[in-house]
């Protein structure tokens, strides 16, 4: 029983430990992965936005360009302190559209998320500190 709730203890404070704003809206949580599953890409950017505009970042900031011929849509890497909030927006295999928050450490490279090409090559996105 007690390492049930020390495990409890430590998913809490991995948790609380990230200092992104605006996740309280997602609904589901796998470990240090949040993601929304959306019915049109509007309503999956409308999000997008929110978080991003809460933790202080501009609309200018957010969009570099649509990713042509890829799964993944946009993205965007905030970093904060402790940790880093990699966002990506995605086509789901299924139809509809998936936003994907990834909580990382913010001090080494870590491999956050695939993403395959519309010619099946696959893309991997890293995040990487010195950047």
């Amino acid at each position: 029983m007690k390492k049930i709730i020390f495990a409890i203890a430590v998913m809490l404070s991995i948790d609380a430990s990230s200092q992104t704003l605006g996740l309280e809206r997602f609904k589901r949580s796998e470990g240090n992965t949040k993601h929304m599953v959306f019915d049109n890409l509007q309503d999956a950017l409308d999000l997008y936005n929110e978080v991003v505009e809460a933790n202080g970042f501009f609309y200018k900031d957010m969009y570099h360009e649509f990713y042509k011929n890829e799964e993944v849509i946009l993205s965007f890497t905030i970093i904060n302190d402790n940790d880093a909030a990699v966002l990506f927006v995605a086509n789901r295999p299924t139809g509809g559209y998936i936003l994907e928050v990834y909580i990382i450490p913010n001090n080494k490279r870590t491999m956050v998320r695939d993403s395959k090409k519309t010619n099946g090559e696959v893309f991997t996105y890293y995040f990487d500190p010195a950047e």
